[in-house]
Order: C-alpha cells, then structure tokens, then sequence
C-alpha cells in the first residue's frame, strides 16, 4: 500500500483503494463509485513492488 498526495498523479498498475478528504472524510472506493481525488486530500493506492529492496523474513 502507498499513500501520496491526492494532487499527485496515481502510479501506473496502481489501484485507489480509498481517498481521505481534507477535513477528515474517508471516502471508499466502491463497486458503484470511485471518489475524485482533489488537492489538499490523501490517496491510499495499492501499488505493485516495494518500498525498498528488504527481503521479507524467512
């Protein structure tokens, strides 16, 4: 999972999971909508590979 600034364009092969609004406001994506990100808003995608190069524990 990623978070990034609504204004900023979405990674390619990313999917919005959810938008936080400014004030507060959790808004889902749903079968029947996607919400619009805006400035000032926060973008919760999930988003292929990683963050770094850490192997996960074996």
């Amino acid at each position: 999972m990623l978070g990034q600034p609504a204004g900023n364009a979405v990674r390619p092969g990313s999917d919005l999971l959810f938008l936080v609004r400014r004030d507060g406001r959790l808004d889902p994506v749903t079968g029947g909508s996607t919400p619009l990100p805006r400035p000032g808003g926060t973008v919760v995608l999930l988003a292929p590979g990683g963050r770094g190069t850490e192997s996960p524990p074996e």
